[in-house]
């Protein structure tokens, strides 16, 4: 294998190896137990003495049945942990589905070496059936504290070191013992107080291993609720199948002289098959985390045909075990409770399958919930690059990516931090006109799911939505800019100009008026001719300052309601509908226009931003003596006014302020926000009375 495919994530060829020869392994074992019962026809009853448990015989005859069905439960499971994630849970798994098939192969074995005689290692391989799956089954009782959230970590070695003691003492009591007319185990010494010891020994450890599952379902079930519901799905699954497998550990560990109840051990036996359902699925999700992505679908469909199948036998047995109470005729009975499971599974259907979405997908979200909840998000983001570093990190998280990057197709400078290699790239379209793209890489090198894919296009209108603001926010950023950057210019010109021409000159003339007060008794027309050149020279400084003014002064808007029109198309297609009412918007003063236009602007984008307004109408109407540019929209809208002292607020009152115009804000939650910027019309020129005179005498004005 390359480095590179190292690098991606892809597994070691160990791992592959051990992961397919596990499932083979393990499906094998199970499965030749079933064929030797049915080919062979061999006895339910195991071999007497060779497992160590005291239960009723009637439940050391499922032994076998609950190995085989683990073993075709837990092995895929094991072998896709290992391929994906060689977590120490997955090892864990691993010893109990070998552990499990073993003893299902082991039991079949050694009843057939009593039937034919003479198998090879009859004694020894019969015997493994008695101790096999014990490292697994102790192991198991303390796997929900190594996989949630909030045990600490002392704790997780704590119990974690007495499953291994109980899984070492029970597992040790198995390779020595030996019953009296058991076959031989060459592994047993010949010792009777010895095996009298082990006995004891093995039930002290299955005693103690049951009484440490149960512990760790009452912390599993502490932290369950104390969990949000809407992360607790997959905790409930593993709580529920650990109560369960915790439930049938305690009726395994009473021995037969209590005489219980036939209905407890029917539960003993069914137990545990219920459980090893919900078990194994939890532990998938929990353990594979983001990398279920690419696989959800497949483990969906196999956890929900697992969870009905064992559902539609746990009540196909509970119906024959009720119509046999009631005294049912055995064929009419089977009849009945199989229309009664086919009716039940229909209904149940859709019920299991929401619960298994659930789990796998994580947070009870399903793929529409995952692009809804993005979807509330972007309309909590910041415009600009902080706002796109944001969605990306929210599009990553949501979709549990590698890595995401937003990127402006018309501004390549313009994207959110990241790099990805772009294994999918999703168009961002606004109509026709493709505005961005979002390059997207799934975790470990792995492929993007088709279903991250088609979720992320259906997010693509917001996006491009997002991206769109981000843009108008980067223009705004760099007007502001170059408005500061030419007010300095023109601070620095002013300075300049003041300095070396005007201040110089108006210097001489003071030095010149001085010089023509001193002149005006001895040299009066001296004098006269000197004040005559420093009028002329100080007219010429005012010309001077006045071109100086003129020069700074920003060129004047000609149209204010063409730029209102060019700022309702920059959102046309993109979401928000802006509607524009702009017939007397050039009857706004010119000196006023391109105030009005910036506040317009930024009411816009705070519209569009902040408060996501679905629909903004722009208005300019004339009152009176005063023209009105309003904005409105149908936002959030927020309650106390006061503190929204932002800096685009701030800049819509320097600009209102600088030309003599009323800016007014009205805003409920809920309700939208209205913004009306009032200016001042020029008031008409007043005549003088002789002006009125000459005017009714008809006398012109040239």
């Amino acid at each position: 294998m390359s480095s590179t495919e190292t690098r991606r994530g892809v597994p070691s060829v160990p791992r592959r190896i051990v992961a397919v020869g596990l499932f083979a392994l393990a499906w094998a074992g199970a499965l030749g137990s079933v064929l030797m019962t049915w080919l062979l026809q061999l006895p339910e009853q195991p071999l007497p003495g060779v497992f160590l448990s005291t239960s009723p015989p009637e439940m050391l005859a499922r032994f076998d049945d609950i190995g085989v069905v683990v073993a075709l439960l837990y092995a895929p499971v094991a072998a896709l942990l290992i391929w994906r994630r060689p977590h120490p849970v997955a090892w864990i798994v691993v010893i109990h589905v070998v552990g499990s098939a073993l003893t299902a192969l082991s039991v079949q074995y050694g009843l057939l070496a009593r039937e034919v005689g003479g198998l090879p290692l009859d004694g020894v391989i019969a015997h493994v059936a008695g101790w096999a799956y014990l490292p697994g089954t102790a192991l198991t009782t303390v796997v929900p504290l190594l996989l949630v959230p909030g045990v600490p970590r002392g704790a997780r070695r704590a119990f974690l070191a007495a499953g291994t003691a109980v899984a070492v003492l029970a597992t040790v009591s198995g390779l020595l013992h030996q019953a009296e007319g058991a076959p031989v185990n060459p592994l047993a010494p010949e010792a009777p107080g010895l095996q009298a010891a082990t006995e004891a020994l093995y039930g002290s450890a299955v005693s103690l291993g049951a009484a440490l599952s149960w512990v760790t379902t009452a912390v599993v079930a502490l932290l369950w609720l104390r969990t949000p519901r809407s992360h607790s799905r997959p905790l409930g699954w593993l709580l529920l199948g650990h109560a369960l497998i915790s439930a049938s550990y305690s009726a395994l560990v009473v021995p037969a002289s209590a005489g219980l109840p036939p209905w407890v051990l029917e539960f003993g036996m069914v137990a545990p098959v219920v459980g090893q359902v919900f078990y194994p699925a939890a532990i998938l999700v929990m353990v594979l985390g983001p990398r279920v992505l690419g696989i959800d679908a497949g483990v969906a469909r196999i956890i929900l045909w697992s969870v009905l199948a064992v559902l539609a036998v746990a009540a196909y047995l509970v119906l024959l075990r009720v119509f046999e109470l009631l005294r049912w005729d055995g064929e009419v009975a089977g009849v009945v409770a199989a229309a009664g499971v086919a009716l039940g599974l229909q209904l149940l259907r859709p019920w299991v399958a929401s619960r298994v979405v659930g789990l796998v997908y994580r947070e009870g979200e399903g793929p529409g919930d995952l692009v809804r909840r993005l979807g509330e998000r972007v309309g909590e983001l910041e415009s600009g690059s902080q706002g796109l570093d944001a969605l990306a990190d929210a599009l990553r998280r949501t979709f549990r990516l590698g890595s995401v990057v937003v990127r402006s197709t018309a501004h390549p400078a313009l994207s959110s931090q990241g790099s990805a290699r772009g294994d999918a790239v999703v168009p961002l379209r606004v109509g026709e006109v493709e505005v961005g793209v979002v390059e997207l890489d799934a975790r470990g090198g792995e492929r993007v799911p088709a279903r991250t894919i088609r979720g992320v296009r259906q997010l693509s209108g917001v996006l491009a939505v997002a991206l769109l603001l981000a843009e108008a926010d980067r223009r705004l950023n760099r007007s502001r800019d170059d408005v500061l950057a030419i007010r300095q210019e023109e601070r620095r010109t002013l300075r300049r100009e003041l300095h070396d021409g005007v201040g110089p000159a108006l210097a001489g003339v003071a030095f010149g008026l001085a010089a023509a007060e001193r002149m005006r008794e001895r040299d009066p027309d001296g004098a006269r001719a000197l004040a005559t050149r420093l009028l002329r020279e100080a007219e010429e400084r005012a010309v001077e300052l006045r071109d100086i003014a003129g020069s700074m002064a920003p060129p004047p808007i000609a149209s204010l309601a063409g730029e209102l029109e060019e700022l309702a198309a920059a959102f046309e297609g993109a979401g928000p509908v802006v509607e524009l009412d702009a017939a007397e918007a050039d009857a706004i003063p010119l000196p006023a226009r391109r105030a009005a236009l910036l506040i317009a602007s930024e009411a816009v984008h705070n519209a569009v931003r902040h408060a996501g307004a679905s629909t903004i109408r722009i208005r300019v109407t004339r009152v009176a003596d005063e023209v009105e540019l309003s904005v409105r929209d149908d936002g959030t809208g927020f309650a106390d006014l006061r503190s929204r002292t932002g800096v685009g607020l701030a800049s819509m009152r320097e600009h209102a302020a600088a030309v003599g115009a009323r800016l007014m804000l009205d805003s409920r939650p809920g309700a939208g926000t209205v913004l009306t910027a009032a200016f001042s019309l020029p008031a008409e020129p007043q005549m003088t009375q002789r002006e009125k005179e000459k005017e009714e005498a008809g006398v012109g004005y040239g």
